[in-house]
């Protein structure tokens, strides 16, 4: 159940089901950092005897890959104020399933690049910054305590991603530790994007659609032509 609040802008859900949200998200964000960000350390000397690639080769396709999580960083938050967070949400954890069942099977520094910056598209539509910006749009006011509470959960990725890594390598070896990452996403983040996330873009309340122009507000295309955004 669903009501538009007064005054706000945002709308206001039951607060079981908007920490249902949060609960969600937790897990997502823990698989999401875990399986793409966190599991470059383990499998990089892997990577490297692999392709016969150096170390700093290697470490490159990563750097690519923030690099190209930058730059979609806006397109991605257009879209989530645009068309809410589930489709954006749900795509990006898809689009990183997919991308780790193609790392799987490497076989040239060249497609890892192409890979790894796939990686880094799909990272800007699944890692904390889209995260916040659909808990902004759920919480409103309240949105502070829950990206807190985010981010104390999320931060059990790195502890736990770093060892479970390991041991799917050693278990299952590096192709096929990487599969089975690509398999959480698949099988546990797509779903729970799916039905956990609000459908579509808030709907807007009289008040937030006030014409009059925020004299701090930048548009995007005042912010690209400002070098401090760079």
């Amino acid at each position: 159940m669903a009501v538009e609040g007064r005054g706000t802008g945002h709308v206001t859900r039951d607060a079981a089901s908007k920490w249902q949200v949060i609960a969600a998200l937790g897990v997502t964000q823990i698989i999401g950092y875990g399986s793409v960000f966190y599991s470059f350390s383990p499998l990089m000397q892997p990577l490297q005897r692999a392709l016969g690639a150096d170390k700093s080769v290697v470490v490159g396709a990563f750097s690519l890959a923030l690099l190209a999580a930058a730059a979609c960083a806006i397109l991605v938050g257009r879209t989530i104020d645009r068309r809410g967070g589930r489709a954006v949400k749900t795509t990006g954890s898809a689009a990183a399933g997919l991308l780790l069942l193609m790392l799987s099977q490497v076989e040239s520094v060249r497609g890892l690049y192409i890979i790894y910056f796939g990686l880094g598209c799909a990272m800007a539509a699944i890692l904390y910054e889209p995260a916040f910006a659909v808990i902004t749009r759920i919480f409103g006011a309240d949105a502070r305590r829950a990206i807190t509470t985010l981010t104390l959960i999320a931060g059990f990725a790195s502890t736990g991603f770093w060892p479970l890594c390991q041991l799917l390598i050693d278990a299952l070896g590096w192709r096929g530790a990487i599969m089975a990452l690509a398999g959480m996403n698949l099988l546990v983040c797509v779903p729970l994007h799916f039905f956990a996330m609000p459908a579509g873009a808030h709907r807007r309340t009289v008040a937030d659609s006030d014409p009059r122009p925020d004299k701090h507000a930048t548009n995007l295309g005042q912010a690209l032509k400002t070098p401090a955004y760079y």
